[in-house]
């Protein structure tokens, strides 16, 4: 035996429900700044040289494989 739903058509309103729209909180004031971690004391030149090293090194395992 099937189930019948009757589907009535929507009116739109002219206003949105009460609570839908609210206004993002003020992000709280910081007075001091986090300490600096591990990632961020790495120099960018050594992150750099680090990533060519390891390409060349997949580039060299790559020859051999095919090769």
């Amino acid at each position: 035996m099937k189930a019948t739903v009757k589907l009535s058509p929507l009116q739109p309103t002219s206003t949105p429900p009460a609570g839908v729209i609210r206004t993002a909180p003020a992000a709280p004031v910081v007075a001091n700044q986090p300490a600096t971690g591990l990632v961020e004391s790495v120099p960018l030149t050594f992150c750099w040289a680090l990533l060519g090293i390891s390409a060349v090194t997949f580039l060299i395992q790559l020859w051999t494989y095919f090769s």
